[in-house]
This record gives C-alpha cells, structure tokens and sequence, in this order.
C-alpha cells in the first residue's frame, strides 16, 4: 500500500483510503448471498466481467449469476484477476477489459435496435464508438 500511496495522482483513492468501506461491501454480498432467485426476474441485458485468474469463489459466485440470469453475457478475461480494470501502474489492464467489453456492448446495442444487418443500419460507428470508449478508459488510468 506504501508504494500505491507514493504514485498516486491528485484524484486518486488508495486501498488504504477504501479499507473503511469494505466492511459495508462485505455485508451487501452476505444479504444477496442464497437469493439468486431474485436475480433471475431481472429483464434488462446484462454483462458478467470476470477474469480466469480470480479466486475460485469469485468466478464460482460469477457462475451462478450467469445461470441466474436469464439475459446475461459474460466475459471471461484469460490471465487477468478480479483487479482487471485497476489502474495500469499497479498491473491491471482496463484497456484490455474496456476494448472487449466495448465490442460486446456495441455488439448487443445492434441486436437491441433491431438492426441485425449492420451498425451502420443504426448509425453505429463502431471505430469511433471504441476509440471514444478506450480513450476515455485511457484517461483514468
């Protein structure tokens, strides 16, 4: 945490900062723990974000909300933790995670419109739509 703490930006939160709430994380995945049947009434689309490398009762946890869920798609990240979108300089990869999630978004805004033809049949352009996305990601880190 020192050494998180001595690069961090001037808008930059450390662990250190976040170790008070966690406690309050803890408890919101207790009261959803055993009650995926709530999940399974949710209509909109969603995406699971995971990575390969995660401890087993995250993508055990991601498992069951893939089966709960009946609209959802998910994205397993090969070699990448559950700190995949963390900041760069601390080894995560959130341009990785942003690019695949892009396309998988965009991908599912086509469907959605009823365009199943192409983007363009939407307005959609998706090297923009990336390029705004990734820079935008790009810009956090």
């Amino acid at each position: 945490m020192r050494r998180e703490e001595r690069t961090l930006g001037p808008s930059e939160v450390s662990m250190r900062m976040l170790a008070p709430t966690l406690g309050y994380d803890f408890g919101l995945v207790e009261q959803a723990r055993d009650r995926l049947d709530v999940y399974a009434g949710i209509p909109a689309e969603v995406l699971l974000l995971g990575g390969a490398s995660s401890p087993a009762y995250l993508r055990t946890a991601m498992d069951a909300l893939a089966d709960a869920l009946p609209t959802a798609r998910r994205i397993t990240f090969p070699k990448l933790g559950h700190g995949a979108t963390g900041n760069a300089r601390f080894g995560g990869k959130p341009d990785v995670v942003a690019r695949r999630s892009a396309g998988v978004l965009l991908r599912l805004s086509v469907e959605s419109s009823g365009a199943h033809a192409s983007p363009d049949a939407v307005g959609i352009d998706l090297s923009e739509a990336r390029r705004r996305l990734v820079g935008g990601v790009g810009r956090l880190m």
